[in-house]
C-alpha cells in the first residue's frame, strides 16, 4: 500500500526535508526491539569490568594497575560489539525487507538518508553510553577503593577525557556500523566487517615485522581509541588528540565509501 501511494503522489509532495528524514530514521531506530537490545547489551557490557574487579585475582592485578580509568572502563571493548551491530542493523534490515526502496522513493537523493541514520545512531548511543561510562567509572572506583586498589577521581587529569572519550568512541563505532552496513548491505557481512576492523586488526597487526609494528599498529582504530580513552599516555600509542583524529579519519573514510556506493549502486 505504501509503495503504491508513493508511486501515485507527485514527486514534490513526497520529498522530505532533512528534519523529516531524520525524524523518520529516529522513529525507525527507537521502535525496533533490536535497537533496545543492542543498547542494553552495551550498557551491561560496560559494567563487566566492574564485575570482574570483585574477583580477588583481578583485584590483585588492579592494585598495581597504573591506569585505573582504563581498568574500570575496559568493558567498552565488549560494548562496542553491541553498538556496531546496532549500526549495521539500522541499514541491513531495510535491504533484507525491501523497505529501502520505499525510503529511496521518498528521498531520491539517498545521501540524506545515510546522514540521518548516522545522526540517529549518534543521538541514541552517545548520551546512553556517556551515562553508562560515568556510572561504570564511579562504581569501578568504588570497588577499587574498597579493596585497596589504586583509584582516580573524575577531576584528575585524563579521567574525564576517558569517560567522555569512551562514549564518543562507541558512538563512532555505531557510525562505522552504519557505513559498513551500507557498503555490504547484509547483516552477517556488516557485523563481520565491524568485528574485523575494530577488534581483529590489532591482532593481525601483531603478525607484521617488529619494525613495522611500531609505526603501523598505533594507527589502527582500536589503538587510536586507546590513545584518547586511557588517562595515562602510553609512549607506544599516539597522543590523545592525534588518536581522536585518526579514529575520526577511519570513521569518515568508511562513511565516504558508503556514500559513494549508495549513490552509484541500485537499491
Amino acid at each position: 500500500m505504501t509503495t503504491t501511494l508513493l508511486e501515485v503522489l507527485p514527486a514534490q509532495r513526497i520529498r522530505l526535508s532533512a528534519a523529516g528524514v531524520l525524524r523518520g530514521e529516529w522513529i525507525k531506530l527507537i521502535s525496533v526491539r533490536s535497537s533496545a537490545v543492542c543498547l542494553l547489551n552495551a550498557v551491561v557490557a560496560m559494567f563487566s569490568a566492574v564485575l570482574l574487579l570483585s574477583i580477588r585475582s583481578t583485584m590483585q592485578m588492579a592494585k598495581v594497575e597504573r591506569d585505573p580509568v582504563a581498568t574500570v572502563l575496559s568493558g567498552a571493548e565488549f560494548a562496542g560489539l553491541g553498538i556496531g551491530v546496532l549500526g549495521v542493523l539500522l541499514v541491513s534490515t531495510e535491504y533484507a525487507t525491501g523497505l529501502v526502496r520505499v525510503v529511496f522513493t521518498a528521498v531520491p537523493a539517498r545521501l540524506p538518508v545515510l546522514f540521518a541514520k548516522i545522526a540517529a545512531v549518534v543521538l541514541a548511543v552517545f548520551p546512553v553510553m556517556l551515562v553508562a561510562s560515568a556510572a561504570a567509572f564511579l562504581a569501578g572506583m568504588g570497588v577499587l577503593a574498597a579493596h585497596g586498589g589504586a583509584t582516580t577521581a573524575l577531576t584528575d587529569p585524563g579521567a574525564l577525557r576517558g569517560v567522555v572519550g569512551t562514549a564518543a568512541s562507541l558512538a563512532g563505532i555505531g557510525v562505522l556500523g552504519v557505513a559498513l552496513g551500507t557498503i555490504l548491505r547484509g547483516t552477517a557481512a556488516g557485523v563481520t566487517a565491524v568485528i574485523a576492523v575494530v577488534f581483529l586488526l590489532p591482532n593481525v597487526g601483531d603478525l607484521l615485522p617488529l619494525s613495522w609494528q611500531e609505526t603501523v599498529l598505533k594507527f589502527l582504530p582500536a589503538k587510536a581509541i586507546e590513545a584518547f580513552t586511557h588517562s595515562v599516555q602510553d609512549p607506544a600509542l599516539l597522543t590523545p588528540a592525534t588518536g581522536a583524529l585518526v579514529f575520526t579519519g577511519w570513521v569518515a573514510a568508511a562513511v565516504a565509501v558508503a556514500a559513494l556506493r549508495l549513490r552509484h549502486r541500485d537499491a
